[in-house]
């Protein structure tokens, strides 16, 4: 197909458009959308002249928020009716999107990491062939920038396309597995969070590039344990137990470690969340075939107690159960506690790594320590029934009489069958 260039009018229009459009206050910015919209309409590959803007090719200076509207914008029509691109448009896209992951700007360069996934919304990935050897290109760079914005778009086509990526080229696919592994011991937080998730995404429907490194996976997870950063030791509950899920003849020779290294996490880490992900690994173990019933019974009354001791409600639900009960207003007090967790997570140094998990979302329906701990103890009891009453009925006891006084702390013994 012959290369598309964008005509100059047409270019200079699309940047007047984009201009009217970025001041929100502005009288004209509703007929401004309006017109951008009707032109949209009209002229099928407006898509390829927001992508000229959005990478710079464009004779003048053009803004950094200017062209992230740009990019934002080519991102929604991508998503919408990439069909309608010419062949050599689309290949246009595709060249200027993927020059953009290695922009100075960390958000121009999410950007096109977006654009990217909106690309693959209706498309495999043979038809852009250029893309796996530029992420993999990005990854081996000394270029800080195009390393981080390679890494950034793997997770993201790893989250939501995760079948497409793993079905890749085996020879395409490995170097940038290899990078992705090696990422784990990353200096960086962001890094060592992102290839985790890159990770765990692909476990369900494993490549044989990452089959290969399973054994030396699982070691260093189970030395990721003791990472400094919340968020890290989170992912490695979360992978831990998509193997075990997944995978579990892999964890078979390890199985004492990951159960000591799970109940540590569970018991003592100092980050709830980093709790709550720990405290879903035993419900997880529980529901598979082949589980070492005598090692796990070994640990049932330390386990049952923790479990016990995470069904507990936190001051901060407390807190909220008393505030629903006087409310007089239409704030929930849970969305503002949530957005004060928000707020202190984003003062940690895991805010460069953008966790999905972070949307707004109904508190009710949030998973909690409380619910991973109530689970777990549920699926203790449907697998060894009436072998857990023995160390639990003492701490049920304990917790009924303290219940008198304290109601919304008594812990309810799970279902013996």
């Amino acid at each position: 197909a012959m290369a598309w260039t964008p005509e100059a009018a047409s270019l200079k229009y699309t940047v007047e458009l984009l201009t009217s459009c970025a001041d929100p206050v502005s009288p004209g910015h509703v007929a401004a959308l309006q017109a951008m919209e009707a032109y949209r309409a009209s002229h099928p590959d407006f898509a390829a002249y927001l992508a000229a803007v959005y990478a710079q090719d464009y004779p003048e200076p053009v803004s950094g928020a200017l062209r992230t509207i740009a990019g934002l914008q080519l991102k929604n029509i991508m998503a919408q009716q990439s069909s309608l691109l010419g062949e050599g448009q689309r290949a246009y896209v595709q060249s200027k999107t993927a020059s953009m992951l290695a922009d100075a700007d960390r958000q121009l360069r999410h950007t096109a990491a977006m654009v990217m996934n909106s690309l693959l919304m209706m498309h495999e990935l043979s038809s852009w062939p250029g893309l796996l050897p530029t992420l993999r290109q990005g990854l081996e760079s000394q270029d800080p920038n195009a390393s981080e914005g390679c890494l950034f778009a793997v997770d993201l086509i790893a989250q939501d396309y995760p079948n497409k990526l793993a079905g890749a080229d085996a020879g395409m696919l490995e170097p940038i597995m290899n990078q992705v592994l090696q990422r784990t011991g990353s200096s960086n937080v962001a890094q060592r969070c992102h290839s985790l998730s890159i990770i765990t995404n692909l476990l369900p429907n494993i490549p044989a590039c990452l089959r290969q490194h399973m054994a030396q996976l699982i070691g260093v997870l189970l030395t990721m344990c003791q990472d400094s950063s919340d968020r890290v030791r989170e992912l490695v509950c979360d992978c831990l137990d998509t193997i075990v899920d997944m995978h579990p003849d892999y964890a078979k020779s390890n199985f004492e470690t990951i159960i000591n290294a799970m109940l540590h996490l569970t018991e003592h880490d100092p980050s709830v969340r980093v709790r709550r992900a720990a405290a879903d690994f035993w419900g997880t173990l529980c529901m598979q075939t082949f589980i070492p019933l005598d090692l796990l019974e070994a640990k049932l009354p330390t386990l049952l107690t923790v479990l016990l001791n995470g069904m507990q409600y936190s001051q901060e639900e407390i807190d909220t159960i008393h505030a629903d009960e006087g409310a007089d207003s239409g704030i929930n007090p849970a969305s503002l506690n949530k957005k004060a967790e928000k707020l202190a997570q984003e003062a940690d140094d895991e805010e460069e790594f953008d966790d999905e998990d972070d949307e707004e979302g109904d508190p009710e329906a949030e998973w909690t320590l409380r619910k991973a701990s109530a689970n777990g103890l549920d699926e203790l009891a449907n697998r060894f029934n009436e072998k857990i009453m023995g160390p639990l009925w003492p701490h049920v006891q304990d917790r009924m009489q303290v219940g008198q006084n304290t109601q919304e702390n008594t812990a309810v013994a799970p279902k013996v069958s």
